[in-house]
């Protein structure tokens, strides 16, 4: 599931059944679906990742679908126009299939991602060359006979970016990392590495998974950003009563783009996923109704 806004609109994803993608306004008015599901030119497969980012003054929307191999460029006003899905252009981004999550990077049409690597992060060129790797995994060196592949499964997670910094959080434990632009590549800001996952590693050499204990402590559901602070949804909550509860949480962690910790604040509901736009926090509430539900952000 994700949450953003494109311009004045905001997408919400979740489990896909015709359409990946459910578009609103600016006032949380439903609009269409968005990105039917299909094996067509201008169907998608699960799971399709939407991000927005302006460049030269304008609005640009990249839907990248990594299961099918393809990078496309979406003409927002069209598509809000006709309710559908219209192609500006379609860029030829080779996807690695050993990448997890990755984060486009505008000004230099590289890929940032996180995946079945030796190190931490690889930036990747649009056909797929490896230009950079850099960083390690957290608590590596107290898992000196885990493979590589195995800390990948157990330390997952999401990136945001604003401008040249990015921040990367991990979802089984309370990690996270800041990571800046240079002209001589990326280069990790600061990190907090502050529990390791309680997991269980894939015993077969041939398959790679992270088997995470139900005493295990979640860490960062999501995390969002502006241009002044990241903010991360904080869980704390062990399985054992149930993975819907341990996914959902009212703590926000708020980061300034340096890596210091400036404040913590608690929502009245608990939320699954969640995104900024106007100084306002957006977020989604899973339950028999689900809704969207939003409110003004603290100033700091």
């Amino acid at each position: 599931m994700m949450m953003q806004f494109v311009g004045a609109n905001l997408v919400v994803g979740d489990l896909p059944k015709d359409y990946l993608f459910k578009v609103y306004d600016q006032d949380l008015n439903y609009l269409f679906d968005l990105c039917k599901i299909g094996e067509g030119p201008n169907e998608y497969r699960f799971p399709t990742f939407l991000q927005a980012f302006y460049k030269e003054g304008k609005l640009k929307v990249k839907a990248f679908n990594p299961s099918k191999a393809r990078c496309d460029e979406l003409d927002w006003t069209q598509t809000i126009s006709t309710k559908s899905a219209v192609l500006s252009l379609k860029s030829p981004i080779v996807f690695n299939t050993q990448v997890q999550k990755f984060v486009y990077l505008p000004e230099s049409n590289e890929l940032l991602s996180v995946g079945l690597f030796p190190k931490r992060y690889r930036v990747s060129d649009s056909i797929g060359n490896t230009k950079q790797e850099f960083g390690e995994y957290p608590f590596q060196k107290d898992f000196k006979k885990i493979s590589f592949e195995n800390l990948a499964m157990a330390f997952q997670g999401d990136f945001t970016k604003n401008n040249n910094n990015i921040a990367f959080s991990v979802t089984n434990s309370p990690n996270i990392d800041f990571i800046t632009s240079t002209p001589k590549g990326l280069v990790l800001k600061k990190q907090f590495h502050v529990r390791k996952p309680d997991f269980q590693p894939s015993s077969n050499p041939n398959e790679f998974s992270a088997a995470i204990s139900t005493d295990n402590k979640m860490g960062f559901l999501d995390v969002q950003s502006d241009k002044n602070y990241v903010y991360a949804l904080y869980s704390g909550k062990d399985l054992q009563k149930g993975v819907s509860k341990a996914f959902e949480s009212n703590i926000i962690y708020v980061f300034n783009w340096s890596g210091d910790l400036l404040r913590r604040f608690v929502l009245d509901l608990q939320i699954t996923k969640f995104c900024i736009n106007n100084n306002k926090l957006y977020g989604f509430v899973d339950s028999v109704n689900p809704q969207i539900v939003y409110c003004d952000l603290p100033s700091f």
